[in-house]
């Protein structure tokens, strides 16, 4: 759900900042706004990657509790930072619940929550250290 709503949170903010303008400019020409793009894309695809090293290791039945945790814990940050910057991206219209983006930015703080706080997660991988 994490990586899902990441990638979903991206394709919306690139579409975003293609279309709205500020200062006679497209919102995506600006530089900022390509490296932090850069850095959506970026994360959504290592939390992709990570996440299926996880799924690998499930059906080889060799995902430990500690490493499930390390995934959970990491891929809901992650999703937390690439919502944020797509609301920051939008703007204003990042808080307008008809975007989609304000939706998900609400609906993914359950993640870090839900399945085990992300507290929980961090205590489980800190006692296998």
């Amino acid at each position: 759900a994490a990586a899902a709503a990441a990638e979903a949170a991206t394709a919306w903010t690139i579409a975003y900042t293609k279309d709205r303008e500020a200062f006679g400019e497209r919102i995506a020409d600006f530089q900022n706004t390509r490296f932090r793009l850069a850095d959506m894309v970026t994360t959504t695809e290592v939390m992709w990657a990570y996440i299926d090293q996880a799924l690998r290791a499930y059906k080889d039945k060799k995902l430990t509790a500690e490493d499930a945790a390390k995934v959970k814990f990491w891929a809901t940050e992650r999703e937390w930072e690439v919502l944020d910057t797509g609301v920051q991206l939008h703007g204003g219209y990042g808080y307008i619940m008809e975007y989609p983006i304000a939706r998900a930015f609400t609906d993914a703080r359950v993640h870090r929550i839900y399945g085990g706080t992300n507290e929980i997660m961090k205590e489980l991988i800190a006692r296998d250290l």
